[in-house]
C-alpha cells in the first residue's frame, strides 16, 4: 500500500459554521460501510472485520464512537469525518460553557445525545456544540463506567 498525501490547508480558512446541512469539515476517511440506517451524522465505530457499523453506548463491542457519517447508506468509499464541524439542521444542541454543550454518544444505534447515558451503559463525550445546528466532533476515546459525573472528571475537549 502506498502512502497518500494530501495538502493541508490553513484551518483558519475554516468557517465555524458549514455552508449547507448535513456537511462536515475537517478530517475524515473513505471506508466501507456495513450498517447505517440512520445516515449522514450517525455515530460510527470501526468493527473487528475492519469496516464500520453504527455506534452506541450500551456495549463495549459498539463502542467507542470514533467517526460521523458524512454520507448516508452502506457500501465502499462512504466518508467518515475522524475529527471536524459538522452541521445538521435537524439537530438542536444547547451551547454554553462547562459540560452545558457537551455531546455524548447514545445508546440509541448510530445517535448522539446531550444526555449522559446511564447504567448500565458507557459514557463517551465525542464534542461539544457550537450552534444550536454544529457540532465539533471530537471523539474522547476514553469511556467512562455510567454514574460518573463529569464534575468528578476533569474533560479536555
Amino acid at each position: 500500500m502506498a502512502l497518500q498525501t494530501i495538502k493541508v490547508h490553513d484551518l483558519s480558512e475554516m468557517a465555524q459554521e458549514p455552508g449547507a446541512d448535513n456537511t462536515g469539515k475537517g478530517i475524515s476517511i473513505l471506508v466501507t460501510v456495513d450498517v447505517n440506517a440512520t445516515g449522514i451524522g450517525a455515530a460510527m465505530h470501526e468493527a473487528a472485520d475492519g469496516n464500520w457499523d453504527e455506534a452506541d453506548a450500551s456495549a463495549s463491542t459498539t463502542a467507542p464512537c470514533t467517526g460521523l457519517a458524512l454520507a448516508a447508506g452502506i457500501g465502499a468509499g462512504k466518508e467518515i469525518l475522524l475529527i471536524g464541524l459538522v452541521r445538521n439542521d435537524g439537530w438542536v444542541w444547547t451551547t454554553g460553557p462547562g459540560s452545558a454543550s457537551l455531546i455524548y454518544l447514545s445508546a440509541t444505534t448510530g445517535a448522539l445525545t446531550q444526555t449522559a447515558p446511564t447504567t448500565p451503559d458507557l459514557v463517551q463525550v465525542v464534542g461539544h456544540a457550537i450552534t444550536d445546528d454544529v457540532m465539533f466532533f471530537n471523539p474522547q476515546l476514553g469511556i467512562l463506567p455510567s454514574g460518573t459525573s463529569l464534575l468528578e472528571v476533569q474533560v479536555f475537549l
